[in-house]
């Protein structure tokens, strides 16, 4: 499903196919904006990345456009996941700490700490798995970067943002319950390999979607 489709079938919901009351503009970046909220909460579109570690050096840049950090190893041995708070509970000074095998990361300004600071350097042996941002939707032909079963619900998501914009609250409500009602089994299937489909979503309240509309189950 591209964008042009997302925006066409989003228009034909609202029953405003001519930009009266909603942009093409106001749909691409809801678009934009639903991926995101998706990303965040089905932890989908799961990258891994190496960089090499250097001898007495524990803050390392964070992979662009990462969302959230899932895991960290370092030579394969995964680290723990903790506070710069809590190391100085424990230490007066974690910063003065020997260099050693690293045991711990934080995240910190940005940045990616590890402790104690690696004592050897290496290649490629610090990994860090995370979640990253979808690419932005711009162009009417550009596909959504999230997995295939989620494309439905970035359309969800942006007649919710149209039904606020028209300050219909209840229906807006109404869809925004639903779309959340469908990622939860949508992270469900991201994170088991073995349903086959996607299982479909009672239409709330009889929004009126038109037949032709696919992606929302059975109206």
């Amino acid at each position: 499903m591209n964008l042009d489709t997302i925006i066409l079938s989003v228009q034909r919901q609202f029953g405003d196919e001519s930009d009266a009351q909603i942009t093409r503009s106001d749909i691409i970046r809801w678009a934009n904006e639903a991926q995101i909220n998706i990303v965040r909460k089905t932890d989908s579109l799961q990258v891994h990345a190496e960089t090499d570690a250097v001898a007495n050096d524990g803050s390392y840049s964070l992979p662009t456009g990462h969302v959230r950090i899932r895991r960290v190893t370092f030579n394969d041995y995964k680290l723990e996941r903790t506070e710069l708070e809590k190391l100085d509970d424990i230490y007066s000074n974690p910063e003065k700490i020997e260099s050693s095998t690293p045991q711990y990361y934080y995240v910190w300004g940005n940045k990616l700490f590890l402790f104690p600071k690696p004592s050897s350097e290496g290649t490629g042996n610090l990994d860090v798995y995370y979640n990253k941002m979808p690419a932005e939707l711009v162009g009417g032909s550009d596909v959504p970067e999230i997995p295939v079963h989620m494309h439905d619900d970035i359309g969800r998501f942006s007649l919710a943002r149209a039904k606020e914009l028209n300050e219909d609250d209840g229906k807006a409500q109404a869809v925004m319950m639903d779309y959340e009602a469908r990622i939860a089994l949508s992270k469900d299937e991201s994170n088991n390999p073995e349903i086959d489909s996607y299982p479909s979503v009672r239409d709330i309240d009889n929004l009126g979607y038109p037949s032709s509309w696919t992606g929302y189950g059975a109206i």
